[in-house]
């Protein structure tokens, strides 16, 4: 409730004084501006000022554990922040008060009531003589749909537990969704979790709603209900909570902080190195610190599709290859990727570098999401190799590295053909993420192409399930493998996945493999609406590229070779 120039020249006091430092982020979607913290140095004498035990000042999460937890997660950090700071805001002149906002420990340390498992802030809104707790749960769109099934299982268990401790409900769960699809996950998630009278209560909104439009309008919902509604409306209003906000007391100025400890975001480059000692965590959150965002955008890429090139990482990203390599050199020292010597198959030729995700570059990624790091890897397909390995062997981390570098090869020339036609591939899943199970007529059924995606453009969008076939399945491999998608066509279960039908597109390795898969359709699966082609059609012939979005495709039996109606809109 002050100007802003107030607001900063406060700090900039406090920061003389030892009170505080500060960062700059280097993180997608941030603005790399200076986010301040509360030193450790300074909880003695914060103490003091609020009158409690020290002990009960740390609970506020500003020991360096937490803050370096915090450097590390700095999206959500900084997503839970915008989500106080503008609810304070809308507040103003309603009569209602925001009494407490606060982040809450990275780790749960005892039995305090606010200390909710798989939550990131704790609030408390106030009308006259009735109070309205809640949580925050700040959701990220890499983390795992089994991790928002997790996160529920712990709340519905936390719940049970006051319920039966004390005969009261948690306060209300805001749980605010990465997109549409996250959205979705969760929903679904709470509906099998939680029955209507359970003691779990729940409300869900979008972040991109409530960033834009802020938190007190009508975008939250409860599970299982399709009416959106305001905030104010569907918190549990009620008796002032245990938790007591915290207050400063006394008007004295506040002394002067001991600031001989290096201060983080100097720290951070020497630490990422490995040039000065640090723990597991520390050097976590100095490679944090220590890149910047186009780099962890680098990084997320190597993680969901190992061994992919430089080259292929510059038509990804679309950004020159000379600034990639650069990238991906500084990736290396730190240790958070290793380059690879796999030597590339098909027409390509040379044998350019290839990029793994170390086990660092995991802790860094699950941490960002917060996520445990074995739940990453299991749940998003994560292929992960030890710091320090030699670069000769990490092509025997994949089970098949030849087809890893074709289906890479493949989605990369994708991306450059649609970007020339102004298409954007915006979105890129790898075989874990594109797996999906599902049930038609009381029958469990299955499909896992290689990778699926999304293009888009001004006026629309179009999905495609990619499978890279090299001719090594035999007959059983392929009915099954069809049965799948002609159920999941059939039953329209990709609704729940895409805005539009997904284009089903076979590569193939060389005409025979062309003509095994071809063979395979006809037999087990003739009605399924699929395209096939081969590799060589779209790589360079004759000096003349071909590309994904010229007329290359056919259905099984066809003789013509076509561009079919999900390709002719982008390819013209």
């Amino acid at each position: 409730g002050v100007h802003v120039q107030d607001a900063r020249a406060l700090r900039h006091e406090l920061e003389r004084r030892g009170w505080v430092d500060w960062i700059v982020p280097g993180a997608p979607g941030l603005e790399p501006r200076r986010l301040c913290f509360v030193r450790e140095e300074a909880a003695e004498a914060l103490a003091e000022r609020i009158g409690t035990e020290e002990e009960g000042v740390r609970d506020l999460s500003f020991r360096t554990r937490d803050v370096l937890d915090r450097v590390v997660r700095v999206e959500i950090t900084a997503g839970v922040n915008r989500f106080f700071a503008d609810l304070a805001s809308s507040l103003q002149g309603t009569g209602l008060d925001l009494v407490d906002a606060r982040s809450l420990p990275t780790r749960t340390r005892g039995s305090a009531p606010w200390e909710l498992p798989a939550v990131e802030g704790y609030g408390c809104l106030r009308s006259g003589d009735r109070w309205a707790p809640f949580f925050v749960a700040w959701d990220r769109a890499g983390a795992p749909d089994a991790h928002r099934r997790a996160r529920v299982a712990a709340w519905t268990r936390a719940a049970d537990v006051a319920e039966r401790a004390v005969g009261k409900r948690i306060a209300p769960i805001l749980v605010v969704g990465a997109g549409q699809r996250e959205l979705s996950q969760w929903e679904c998630s709470l509906r099998r979790r939680v029955e209507p009278d359970r003691s779990l209560h729940a409300l869900l909104a979008g972040a991109g709603d409530v960033l834009r439009l802020g938190p007190m309008a009508p975008v939250w919902l409860c599970a299982g209900s399709s009416d959106h509604a305001g905030l104010l409306e569907l918190l549990a209003w009620g008796e002032e909570p245990a938790v007591r906000p915290v207050r400063l007391a006394g008007e004295a100025e506040p002394p002067r902080i001991d600031r001989s400890r290096q201060p983080l975001r100097e720290w951070a480059p020497r630490a990422a190195t490995g040039q000065v000692h640090a723990s597991a965590r520390e050097r976590v959150a100095a490679v944090a610190l220590a890149t910047d965002a186009e780099e962890k955008r680098l990084l997320e890429w190597i993680a969901r599709h190992p061994l992919l090139a430089g080259e292929e990482l510059s038509e990804l990203l679309e950004v020159p290859g000379e600034a990639i390599e650069r990238r991906l050199d500084w990736l290396t020292r730190c240790g958070a990727v290793l380059a690879s010597d796999c030597s590339p198959i098909g027409p390509t030729a040379g044998k350019p570098r290839r990029y793994v995700l170390t086990d660092l570059g995991l802790r860094l990624l699950a941490a960002r999401d917060r996520v445990p790091p074995a739940r990453y890897v299991r749940s998003a397909g994560l292929t992960v190799v030890e710091s320090g390995t030699e670069a000769k062997v990490q092509c025997r981390v994949l089970r098949h590295p030849a087809h890893a570098i074709g289906v890479n090869r493949t989605v990369a020339r994708l991306a450059s053909n649609a970007r020339a036609a102004g298409w954007r591939l915006t979105q890129w899943r790898n075989e874990a993420e594109s797996a999906r199970h599902f049930r038609v007529r009381d029958r469990t059924r299955w499909i896992r192409p290689d990778a699926s995606g999304v293009l888009r453009c001004a006026t629309g969008s179009r999905a495609f399930l990619l499978e890279y076939d090299r001719g090594t399945l035999d007959g059983g491999d392929y009915r099954a493998k069809l049965a799948g998608y002609d159920a999941y066509f059939a039953s329209s279960t990709w609704e729940e996945d895409f805005e539009t039908q997904p284009a089903l597109l076979f590569v193939c390795t060389d005409d025979r493999a062309e003509r095994r898969v071809a063979r395979a359709i006809s037999v087990h699966a003739p009605a399924l609406p699929l395209l096939l082609t081969t590799e060589w059609r779209f790589e360079r012939v004759g000096g003349e590229s071909m590309g994904l979005l010229r007329a290359i495709w056919a259905r099984p039996g066809d003789r013509e070779r076509r561009i079919e109606p999900f390709l002719t809109e982008a390819g013209r």
